[in-house]
């Protein structure tokens, strides 16, 4: 037992000092964070439900919706990147849930060069999600889920790729302030080019494979008390990185957020920090709830700006 202890005691500093290789690794645009909601939190969502649970961040939490709610998204990132998202989620009655979820994210305005050089137009890329996330509650206290993405990305020149990924979470409630829960994301994820249409005989095929990212998090959410707090460590590409935020019911209608995601250890990831409001219990119909996300990225020109509108049809 002593041997254990000693070991684990000399590993995990190595552990918490290693550096994730995420640069230059596929997926990229969908580990920026997706809601207002979730973005101001530090993308901390995974055992946090609050009122409109992030269903893509943990399948897990799909049993957790209160009532069938449309979402609409958009996000305005520096150096001429946006975000739309399109989502709805609803209960199954008595123990289930389900949640279908559409994403692009888009470049534009790249400057197109040939190869003597010479200006051959603006050019664009996209990267686009469509997921189907179902949750079912298998005990009162745990629920289990899993989340079926398509992939298709839209490079240059018409280069296209369409693949299929798999997220798996799970969610424990230990009383009722606090959840715990573990999410594996883009299993299976890649994307498959085929270069031939675009350059014949010197074209080939490539795989660029999704890094799987081993969540866990922890939420504190006390019900007598303004606040909840959640933090996640996450395992990606040889290294672990750390988020965390903290969700503050200033009036019924208001509530303050903020944020940090990709924490990393080494200091050398660069962390990005994120602030936010929503509001919500409007009492209008389908009780509108308006979040708006302030992201401070880091190696940026300037911040980002991301807005999501939910509407609760039946609450």
């Amino acid at each position: 037992m002593r041997r254990l202890v000693l070991t684990l005691a000399l590993a995990l500093p190595i552990a918490l000092a290693a550096q994730p290789s995420l640069g230059g690794r596929a997926g990229a645009a969908f580990r920026l964070g997706q809601t207002a909601e979730s973005a101001s939190l530090g993308n901390a969502r995974a055992a946090l439900p609050l009122n409109d649970p992030d269903v893509f961040m943990n399948p897990a939490l799909a049993p957790f919706q209160r009532a069938p709610t449309v979402s609409l998204g958009a996000g305005m990132f520096p150096l001429d990147r946006s975000i739309q998202t399109i989502s709805y989620g609803t209960p199954l009655p008595p123990a289930a849930g389900v949640a279908f979820t559409l994403h692009r994210i888009s470049v534009t305005g790249i400057d197109g060069r040939d190869r003597n050089g010479i200006p051959s137009g603006d050019l664009s890329v996209a990267e686009n999600l469509v997921s189907l996330s179902f949750g079912l509650r298998t005990a009162p206290t745990f629920t289990f889920g899993i989340t079926a993405k398509l992939l298709y990305a839209q490079m240059v020149e018409g280069l296209t790729s369409t693949t299929v990924g798999l997220d798996v979470g799970a969610a424990y409630l230990l009383n009722t302030d606090w959840l715990v829960a573990a999410v594996f994301r883009d299993l299976n994820s890649k994307y498959r080019w085929d270069s031939s249409p675009v350059y014949g005989r010197q074209g080939r095929q490539t795989t660029d494979i999704f890094p799987v990212r081993s969540v866990f998090a922890v939420a504190y959410a006390p019900r007598e008390a303004p606040f909840s707090l959640a933090v996640e460590a996450e395992s990606s590409a040889g290294g672990w990185l750390f988020r965390g935020g903290l969700d503050a019911i200033v009036h019924p209608m208001v509530r303050v957020r903020t944020g940090v995601d990709a924490l990393d250890p080494s200091g050398a990831y660069g962390l990005r920090w994120s602030a936010g409001a929503a509001v919500e219990n409007t009492g209008i119909t389908w009780n509108p709830s308006f979040h708006y996300a302030f992201v401070l990225e880091p190696y940026s020109p300037g911040g980002a700006h991301i807005l999501t509108i939910g509407l609760h049809i039946r609450e």
